[in-house]
């Protein structure tokens, strides 16, 4: 090959090369540095965990047990998204003692001035009272919040709020601290009688039984004219139930019947981890299923 030709092919190369150099830099560039401040992540966080039903059933009950004066009333929380936002930034909220008309609210996620803190203003449904801003920061596996004094005029609102995956901790200034669980919501059936052990006999199934495992209870009446209960509890344990030995948190299920007198009769319980999705009592008079997810649509597995 010509020393002439050599060149040409050079040449033309340097060109291509070029040429792709300037489209390239011509392209809009994708930026690798978009980080956000704190207060937008933890924005997100903080509109996963409030939504859902919370009830007090456990302090509650210890406090009654455990002889402590005052024992905290029975409360009921309901928070929703308002909206179908992926990350909600306004939020509707129901609290209220147990029998009583419950306060109604909103809420609202917001940036503060300071990007590592996130601004939740609440307002009641009385628009002359004045709104409650509380400021959360990221604390040791959940959130806590500081709060203006506004917050301490109204009886409804919230002086401060503790935030978990599990747990809201609702500071007020009428009925102090309120600790609330979030509750999940199982779907039971009752098989009267409880048969098993591939018998073939006839029974009668009670379903789509809709339970709350913080103290939520259905009630059913057999054919037999029997009003029977089945209830669930997730118990979270503040003492220990036997000295030198530890309480670990359960899943508790309850058998119940209402007597013709009046009275109630417990006819036994069954309990299991209390992060687990399903639960089952077999009584053989009756068997007794609750779950999170059903067997139909549950993935098979070895």
């Amino acid at each position: 090959m010509s020393k002439f030709k050599k060149y040409k092919i050079y040449e033309l190369n340097v060109f291509f090369l070029m040429s792709l150099f300037v489209l390239a830099t011509n392209k809009p560039a994708i930026a690798q540095g978009q980080d956000t401040s704190r207060s937008e992540r933890d924005q997100q966080v903080i509109a996963a965990l409030l939504p859902g039903e919370y009830f007090n059933a456990n302090q509650s009950y210890f406090d009654k047990r455990t002889a402590k004066l005052p024992a905290q009333n029975a409360y009921k929380l309901a928070i929703r998204a308002a909206g179908n936002d992926r990350h909600p930034k306004s939020f509707k909220i129901s609290v209220g003692k147990k029998g009583e008309k419950p306060k109604e609210l909103v809420a609202v996620i917001s940036d503060a001035k300071n990007s590592d803190v996130t601004k939740l203003t609440i307002l009641s449904e009385n628009k002359s009272d004045t709104p409650c801003t509380l400021y959360f920061s990221r604390q040791a596996g959940q959130f806590g919040t500081v709060s203006n004094k506004d917050c301490n005029k109204n009886p409804s609102m919230p002086k401060s709020i503790e935030l978990s995956e599990r747990h809201l901790w609702w500071h007020t200034t009428s009925d102090g601290l309120i600790k609330f669980d979030k509750s999940r919501k199982f779907t039971c059936h009752a098989d009267i009688p409880g048969v098993g052990g591939g018998r073939n006999e006839p029974y009668k199934r009670y379903s789509d039984l809709k339970i709350h495992d913080q103290g939520g209870q259905e009630w059913i009446k057999t054919d037999t004219g029997r009003n029977l209960a089945i209830r669930l509890f997730r118990v979270d344990w503040p003492i220990n139930n036997f000295d030198g030995e530890f309480a670990r948190d359960s899943l508790a299920m309850y058998v119940i019947e209402k007597n013709r007198d009046g009275s109630f009769k417990e006819h036994g319980y069954a309990f299991v981890d209390d992060e687990a999705d399903r639960i089952g009592l077999n009584l053989k008079w009756i068997l007794v299923s609750c779950y999170l997810q059903s067997n139909k649509v549950t993935t098979p597995e070895m």
